[in-house]
């Protein structure tokens, strides 16, 4: 149940879409994260915080989400043309 987690993360990156920005996406990173562990869990009846699995799952999540804002920010970073400029 991550669907509002992911809706609130695509509307805090909205206004970083083609910026350069690694503290803005980080901090709509780290709000995702918690979101994704406050999400109420399907099987438990409480946040997925609190079970095992759906907090790995929650980690799993946010690592790659994180791992693509690092991507996102160095291709817009990058000088035109690319590093070194061939």
């Amino acid at each position: 149940w991550f669907n509002d987690a992911c809706r609130a993360h695509d509307e805090c990156l909205a206004p970083l879409a083609g910026v350069a920005d690694p503290e803005g996406r980080a901090t709509c990173d780290r709000t995702f994260f918690a979101d994704l562990l406050a999400a109420p869990h399907i099987l438990s009846g409480g946040e997925c915080r609190r079970d095992g699995a759906c907090s790995r799952i929650a980690y799993i999540y946010f690592a790659v989400v994180r791992f693509t804002s690092r991507l996102v920010d160095a291709s817009l970073a990058a000088p035109p043309g690319g590093r070194g400029g061939r």
